[in-house]
Order: C-alpha cells, then sequence, then structure tokens
C-alpha cells in the first residue's frame, strides 16, 4: 500500500488543530517523504516469531 503524502497533509493538519502555510508545503513534503522512507527502513526489518520487546525502563 503506497502512502499518499497529499491526501494526509491537510486532514492530519486539521486534526491537530494547524494550518499549513503555501510557502511552508515544499518543505513540509520534502521533511515527510524523508520520514516515510526512514519508517519504511524500520518496517521492512525482519523480526522473528521468537523476538521480544525490549524491556521497559522504570528508574
Amino acid at each position: 500500500m503506497q502512502f499518499n503524502l497529499e491526501e494526509y497533509i491537510d486532514p492530519a493538519a486539521t486534526a491537530v488543530g494547524l494550518t499549513i502555510p503555501e510557502q511552508s508545503r515544499d518543505s513540509l513534503r520534502a521533511s515527510m517523504q524523508l520520514l516515510a522512507a526512514m519508517a519504511e527502513q524500520v518496517m521492512d526489518f525482519p523480526l522473528g516469531v521468537d523476538t521480544e520487546p525490549a524491556q521497559v525502563f522504570k528508574p
């Protein structure tokens, strides 16, 4: 499934009460594309069925 950034920007901004100015949209798109590429690498990392989650830090 391909992530459609153009369909995501305005609804996501509205959901958190933001308005994205037109002059900021190009840099926002570039940042979101970079984040999506990084997330794809994380999601593609193979995990075995016996992989244990990290422990929770409790001070």
